[in-house]
């Protein structure tokens, strides 16, 4: 019986080098944005105050970091298993 890691397998074999190459960018950029917030969020003293995205505060652009990361991992997790996730799109409920 299969499991997510031979699914996984099955996926990685069938992108082969090219896509190996496209998820360690993909996810390399997720990290760079991760451990930017992660340095930048401490040193927010006021989370109500503006941003320079027009009308959102500072708690709204990180509500909807918050939102956009989330629906990252539902694709990575699909990615990694190997099931697709036709669902996984911008109106799929957030757990």
């Amino acid at each position: 019986m299969g499991n997510g890691t031979d699914k996984g397998r099955a996926v990685d074999a069938e992108l082969g080098a090219r896509g190996r190459m496209d998820a360690v960018r993909v996810l390399a950029a997720y990290d760079e944005g991760v451990k930017a917030i992660e340095a930048v969020s401490p040193a927010v003293a006021d989370w109500n105050a503006s941003t320079p995205c027009g009308a959102w505060r500072c708690v709204d652009l990180a509500g909807h970091v918050l939102c956009v990361a989330r629906y990252y991992h539902r694709l990575f997790d699909a990615a990694l298993t190997g099931i697709p996730c036709p669902a996984c799109h911008a109106g799929w409920p957030l757990p």
